[in-house]
């Protein structure tokens, strides 16, 4: 079996990269979920108001802006059989584990 490149980090879940694999365990679960390279059809890094309304009312207001600073972030694997998997981290920035993730993605 390969040796993974592990990325771990609290308040972000764990991440192991594989050849061709990779496996993910949420921050409040004990397990990891396999997923192979050929499945998987999008890694999305996003916060779930960015994309609505809510997400330009609360940039707007000044109020929100600041309640946005410690919202949470979603990483999402979608699956090519229309699966997808979320996944919650802290809002403490992107961690560049992330970015070598969506660099990583097919």
């Amino acid at each position: 079996m390969d040796n993974p490149t592990i990325f771990e980090q609290k308040g972000h879940p764990t991440i192991k990269l594989f050849g061709d694999r990779f496996s993910i365990k949420a921050i409040d679960y004990s397990a990891f979920r396999d997923f192979t390279l050929d499945k998987v059809e999008e890694l999305k890094f996003y916060r779930p108001y960015d994309n609505s309304f809510l997400g330009l009312l609360y940039s707007l207001h000044p109020f929100w802006k600041k309640y946005r600073e410690t919202d949470n972030y979603v990483l999402r694997i979608k699956l090519k059989d229309g699966e997808h998997w979320d996944y919650e981290t802290t809002s403490n920035g992107i961690p560049l584990r992330l970015h070598k993730l969506k660099r990583w993605q097919p």
